[in-house]
């Protein structure tokens, strides 16, 4: 239901068979405007001075090897704007037909009579991943974020990080624990301080709202402030935020099912039992 109009723009595409037999593509790109509609729920998106470099490589309906290269001068979104932006990806072993064939089933199952009782319709979803999950990890996919940065009224937005999923033995997806203990992941966020307030209040404020619903909109705003305040400070006490100048840093690991930030290990509420004080 998505559309995206772009206006008149340049680059070449190249595709060919290699010797080594993997087909190989690849896109440059100067984008014009690039134009997201909005709805009633969010304003439209409006994209300009992009540039796109894409390189693939695939075989037998896998996917080898991609690198893509995306920046763009400017971002606006309603009143916010932002820019510039880079954004560069890498990913491996992505198994293209696997993913086509689950999301054929998961639609076939929509249409059938299992979809009418919901008990029946997650249980029946849920063997179908079960299913799945060892055939779209087969090839160990790897996604790598390089590097995204983001200029924003506030300052900037950094982030890298790693994900791969060690699949090569089938038997590592027999039970929940040891799927979780074959995901392996990384990564580092910097996060300009307004930008993470604003997220922790966004948040808080239908925690309050669903506890204190009848209070009029001025008192549940000054209320998920003060929490805001209380939660920032509890999560920089806890360690879970460290400040670096004028944004928050947070290093993520993701290991033997085990979600650590700042080397402090997270139980399985994670971060939103802290941030909701429960």
């Amino acid at each position: 239901g998505l559309e995206v109009e772009v206006q008149p723009s340049f680059g070449t595409f190249e595709a060919s068979r290699a010797p080594n037999e993997l087909d190989f593509s690849s896109i440059d790109s100067e984008l014009g405007e690039v134009l997201v509609p909005g709805s009633d729920s969010r304003p439209p998106i409006t994209v300009s001075g992009g540039a796109l470099a894409l390189r693939a490589r695939t075989t037998e309906g896998r996917v080898v090897r991609l690198d893509l290269n995306f920046g763009f001068e400017g971002l606006e979104s309603g009143e916010a704007v932002y820019g510039p932006g880079r954004l560069r990806l890498r990913v491996r072993g992505i198994d293209l037909q696997a993913f086509s064939r689950l999301r054929g089933a998961l639609e076939a199952l929509q249409r059938s009579p299992v979809a009418a009782d919901p008990a029946a319709r997650s249980e029946a979803e849920t063997r179908l991943l079960h299913e799945w999950i060892p055939v779209l990890a087969a090839s160990s996919p790897v996604l790598e974020l390089e590097r995204f940065e983001l200029e924003g009224p506030n300052g900037k937005l950094e982030a890298t990080g790693r994900l791969e999923v060690k699949g090569g033995d089938p038997a590592a997806f027999e039970d929940e624990a040891a799927a979780m203990r074959a995901i392996r992941a990384r990564g580092q966020v910097l996060v300009p301080m307004p930008l993470l307030h604003a997220w922790v209040e966004a948040f808080l404020f239908g925690v309050v709202a669903a506890e204190a619903g009848g209070l009029p909109p001025e008192e549940l705003a000054g209320m998920t402030s003060f929490l805001r305040e209380m939660t920032v400070a509890r999560l920089l006490g806890e360690g879970l935020l460290q400040a670096a100048g004028d944004r928050y840093r947070m290093e993520m690991r993701f290991e033997e099912g085990v979600f650590i930030v700042n080397g402090k290990p997270l139980g399985p509420e994670g971060l939103g039992a802290l941030m909701g004080g429960v």
